[in-house]
């Protein structure tokens, strides 16, 4: 389960180098966190918020599932 704590908008580096407005939406998954997601302005709405912390939550979560073994070398 994850939680909206808080939003801001700011600028950030979109995937092209250049500086865009953004909203940056901080989030805890469970007890862990804060995370963040940025979501440009243009594009900004709650589908769109919905489904970026959604699909970062869906990772941490499958993060905090793993386990595993070092190889000895």
């Amino acid at each position: 389960m994850w939680q909206v704590q808080s939003q801001v908008q700011t600028t950030a580096k979109d995937a092209t180098g250049n500086y865009v407005s953004v909203v940056r939406v901080f989030f805890t998954v469970g007890a862990q966190g804060p995370f963040s997601v940025d979501i440009p302005v243009s594009t900004y709405t709650v589908q769109a918020a919905q489904a970026a912390i959604s699909a970062y939550a869906a990772s941490v979560s499958a993060v905090e599932g793993l386990t595993g073994t070092t190889a000895a070398g």
